[in-house]
């Protein structure tokens, strides 16, 4: 076989077996007939009704729960390392159809999407996503940033029950300890949060350390 043949024979597959990983890395549970993200679709869309709200509310503590692992494999994505991205930047551009290029990125960017949604049902699941936090806090203190700035939000949103595991990471090198300081500082009733807190307020990064309280920790501040 020649050399530009076994070239093309190989890029076909190395695409393959790219595009086969995003697709089964993250499949996405059903409920009712519908994905995960085309539940999010519907309560996006404009004409969405009290019914598809309530609906979606009932999905996602379903497949939120039921399917939790499927969840955390999704927070792990790491677009920076993802394959079909890298593919595209070396595959050579004269002998890859256009129309490769562009379904490897949208896979790409399909399991982006699916990584921000996975967040958005740990936020809605509070305490009942405390099954995961052994496998949150793994990504939070080893993962790239991405993955382990989203989990760390994770853990927050649990709540009471993830503090151990915020302490955790807030206790080792930034920067997603950063996060989990802003995080520990809105659980005001936490006894061993404020602990970890107060023994840390005169470090001269403090300020740094605490940054702004994310986003609906507000909605976690009582101990369960």
């Amino acid at each position: 076989m020649s050399k530009p043949w076994r070239a093309i024979l190989l890029i076909g597959a190395t695409a393959i077996v790219g595009t086969c990983s995003v697709w089964f890395a993250c499949r996405e549970p059903n409920y009712n007939g519908r994905t995960l993200g085309e539940w999010f679709a519907a309560v996006r869309a404009s004409d969405a009704d009290a019914t598809t709200l309530n609906e979606f509310h009932i999905a996602v503590l379903v497949l939120g729960t039921n399917h939790m692992p499927e969840l955390v494999r999704c927070i792990s994505f790491d677009a920076n390392t993802c394959i079909p991205e890298k593919l595209v930047k070396i595959l050579p551009g004269s002998i890859t159809p256009r129309r490769v290029l562009e379904y490897l990125l949208d896979k790409k960017w399909s399991a982006y999407a699916r990584a921000t949604d996975a967040s958005t049902v740990f936020r809605m699941l509070g305490p009942h996503g405390a099954p995961a936090i052994p496998e949150l806090t793994r990504i939070a203190l080893y993962g790239p940033y991405g993955p382990a700035h989203r989990a760390v939000d994770c853990l927050g949103y649990i709540g009471a029950e993830a503090i151990p595991a915020l302490i955790m990471v807030a206790t080792n090198p930034p920067p997603q300890s950063f996060r989990a300081f802003g995080w520990l500082v809105a659980f005001t009733n936490s006894p061993e949060a404020i602990k970890i807190v107060a023994k840390n307020s005169h470090d001269p990064r403090f300020e740094a350390l605490v940054g702004h309280t994310p986003e609906a920790a507000v909605t976690n501040t009582r101990t369960r």
